[in-house]
C-alpha cells in the first residue's frame, strides 16, 4: 500500500502531466490557428488576384463585344447599301437592254429598208470572212 504521501505525490505528478500536456494542447492549437490564419490569407490574396484577372479578361471580353457589335451593325448598314444598289444597277440593267434592243430592231428594220432585206455584196463576204 502507498502511504499517504506517495499517494500525494502520485497525484502532484498526474497533475503536472495534465497541466504539461494542457499546455503542449494549448501551443499546439495556437500553431495551427496561426498556421490556419497564414493559409487563409494566402488564399484570400490568391482569390483576390484571381478575381483581378477575371475582371480583367471580362472587360477585354466585354470590349471585345462592343467592338463586334459595331462591326456587325456597319455590316449590317453596307450589306443594305449594297442591297439598294444592287436593286439599282438592276433596274438600270434591265433598261438598259430595253434600250439595246430597240436600238437593234431599228438598226434591222433601218438595213432591212436600205438593201430590201439583202445585204450589199461587200457586206456578204466580210460578214463570210469573219
Amino acid at each position: 500500500m502507498m502511504t499517504p504521501e506517495e499517494r500525494f505525490e502520485r497525484i502532484e505528478r498526474q497533475m503536472e502531466f495534465i497541466v504539461n500536456q494542457q499546455a503542449q494542447f494549448s501551443t499546439g492549437l495556437e500553431k495551427a490557428r496561426e498556421e490556419w490564419r497564414r493559409e487563409l490569407r494566402e488564399r484570400e490574396a490568391l482569390l483576390q488576384q484571381q478575381i483581378d484577372q477575371h475582371e480583367k479578361q471580362i472587360a477585354a471580353l466585354n470590349g471585345a463585344v462592343v467592338a463586334l457589335v459595331a462591326t456587325t451593325h456597319k455590316l449590317t448598314e453596307a450589306q443594305a447599301k449594297t442591297e439598294v444598289g444592287l436593286k439599282e444597277l438592276t433596274a438600270t440593267s434591265k433598261e438598259t437592254q430595253e434600250r439595246l434592243n430597240i436600238l437593234i430592231r431599228m438598226f434591222e428594220r433601218h438595213l432591212g429598208e436600205q438593201h430590201n432585206g439583202k445585204f450589199a455584196p461587200n457586206e456578204e463576204r466580210r460578214t463570210h470572212d469573219t
